[in-house]
């Protein structure tokens, strides 16, 4: 008979904070952070060569600060800054983000919006071995939203 077992046992600790202000009617500043510390180890008889290494393939801290703001009761833009920190296995360096999205709504039913994403690099890794990992390219989406 075959048996799928994964044989390992770690410990994991860390602290993630999440907060809003409202800095008036029309704007909100929102932010939050991660923190992850991962040790795992294989149990004594397994078999796998690098399971621990992949069960703990992480970022160690991630932070986003965003800014949502109703120019009118019409349009909205809003701004999202991220980072990310670096992955141990695969090595993935770290990478920050910049989105943006403008929204109008013509109607109450009907929006309209453009969101930009990776403003200010032209790509970066996310997972996976950087010599064949996809790249998240700069992109720019249009979106229409029409609700009955």
């Amino acid at each position: 008979p075959a048996f799928i077992q994964n044989m390992m046992e770690g410990t994991v600790s860390g602290i993630e904070a999440w907060g809003n202000y409202q800095v008036t009617p029309a704007w909100r500043l929102s932010g939050g952070l991660s923190i992850l510390h991962e040790e795992f180890r294989l149990k004594a008889g397994s078999l796998d060569p690098d399971g621990s290494t992949d069960a703990a393939n992480d970022p160690s801290q991630s932070w986003m600060l965003r800014s949502t703001y109703n120019l009118t009761s019409r349009h909205d833009f809003d701004v999202t800054l991220r980072r990310v920190g670096s992955l141990p296995e695969p090595a993935v360096p770290h990478y920050t983000a910049v989105d943006a999205r403008f929204a109008w709504r013509p109607q109450n039913n009907l929006e309209v919006s453009l969101t930009l994403q990776n403003l200010f690099a032209p790509a970066h890794i996310e997972f996976g071995d950087p010599v064949s990992a996809s790249e998240f390219d700069r992109a720019a989406y249009f979106k229409l939203r029409w609700s009955l």
